[in-house]
Parts: C-alpha cells; structure tokens; sequence
C-alpha cells in the first residue's frame, strides 16, 4: 500500500490504559435492574396482554388466529364442521376415552375391553367416512362461493382434525348453531 499523504504524528497526552480499565469501563448491565412494583406490573400487563390473545382467538377475531386458521375459506370451513349436529368425530374420542380407561384399569383382558375395541376401530373408519363426507360438501359449498380456482389446499386435514373434537372443545368456538343450512 502506498500512502501518498501522511498525517502528522499527534500524540494524545495520556498512557493507554490498561485492558482491566477499559473493560471496566464499557460493562453495564443487560437489564437495567427492576423495582419489584415496575416487575409487578410488568407481569400484571403481560397477564392483560395473554388473556386479550386468548379471547380473540376463542373469538375468532383474525388478530390472534394462527395462520392455519385465518382467512374467509378456513371460517367458512369451520361453520360448515360446526353446522352438524353430530360427528363421527365426537363419538369416537368419548369411546376412545372409555376404552382407555377401562384397559388400564383392568388387569386382563375382558370380553368388554376387547368389545371396545372393536368398536374404536369400527367408529374410525365411520369416521374417516364422515369426515370425507364433509370435506366433500365443504368443498362444494368452498368452490360456489369463492371460485374453482381460489379453493385452498387442506380441506379434508382441517375438517378432519376440526370434526375430531368435541363442539365445546373446538378454537375458535362455533359461531353458527347446529343445523345450520348453507346456501
């Protein structure tokens, strides 16, 4: 490198400080400290802030819903799971329930427990049945309303896991009544 200008030497009139001083020097804290009363209501807010989240998304309000559940298709989708007045769906987990309880409970195998059993199984395949049912009314409903080419993917997984669960269970909460008919 060739330096074709050169500055005068300058001297800054002090001894370099030692690294232990320097170091000293720049430390400061990562977090101011907190009077209990500033951590106090700090949690209060925070407290505010995941109860508000937590309504809007029992609400459905779009603010808080996560990304598999915003959008008009995906509302769409869930009045249609929630128009019915009963899924395969809600029968199937209280007989999964049953059946759990009473294997665990019991220490061999009963003719009950075995008659459980098979039921669990027969009520799934009703269940991926009436799931598919769903999933194809919805996608009826989906393609007359918003177009043929503007249905999204994931219909069957989101009616499914959807009709899974008890009414009372689902998030968002229903916000049409059973029975509901849609044009």
């Amino acid at each position: 490198m060739v330096m074709t200008e050169q500055t005068p030497n300058l001297k800054k009139g002090k001894p370099t400080p030692a690294r232990k001083q320097q170091e000293a020097a720049r430390k400061r804290p990562l977090v101011a400290p907190k009077t209990p009363e500033a951590r106090k209501a700090e949690r209060a807010a925070m407290r505010e802030r995941r109860l508000e989240a937590s309504r809007g998304l029992a609400n459905g309000d779009p603010k808080y819903l996560p990304k598999r559940d915003s959008g008009a298709q995906r509302s769409m989708l869930r009045d249609i799971v929630d128009s019915r007045y009963l899924t395969a769906g809600e029968v199937l987990m209280v007989f999964m329930v049953v059946t759990l309880f009473f294997t665990y409970t019991s220490s061999k195998l009963t003719p009950l427990t075995i008659l459980l059993s098979n039921l669990v199984l027969l009520l799934f395949v009703v269940y991926l049945l009436d799931t598919f049912l769903i999933q194809l009314r919805a996608k009826k409903i989906v393609t007359k309303k918003f177009g043929a080419g503007n249905v999204e993917k994931g219909i069957w997984f989101y009616v499914a896991v959807r009709s899974m669960y008890p009414r009372f269970m689902r998030t968002p909460k229903a916000k049409v009544p059973r029975g509901h008919k849609f044009d």
